[in-house]
């Protein structure tokens, strides 16, 4: 990832990119991932409840899409990036891993 954030910078990129996987994914969605590889070796304690942001009183309203995309980045750099829930079961797995190495 630092490389990914390092090549913008180097090649004076200007504009917004999204450094995720190559599949849109809500956040939602990537909760979904971590939460099923947390299931697999814990029992989870919050509920998640979900809701529409037209739910959230807010002063102003809130695109209902903003998943992030990385085709930019890849068009620019040539990188792919894993796909996000991937990423998020790796992350709950190398979690774990540690909390038992620390025993």
């Amino acid at each position: 990832m630092p490389r990914a954030i390092a090549l913008p910078v180097r090649a004076q990129a200007q504009g917004l990119y999204h450094l995720d996987g190559p599949k849109r994914l809500s956040r939602c969605s990537l909760l979904g991932a971590a939460l099923g590889e947390y299931r697999k070796i814990a029992k989870p304690m919050p509920e998640v409840v979900e809701c529409s942001l037209r739910d959230i009183p807010v002063l102003e309203p809130r695109p209902l899409d903003t998943s992030p995309r990385s085709d930019r980045f890849k068009a620019d750099f040539g990188i792919p990036f894993r796909a996000a829930g991937e990423v998020a079961r790796a992350a709950v797995q190398s979690s774990f891993a540690a909390q038992d190495a620390g025993k």
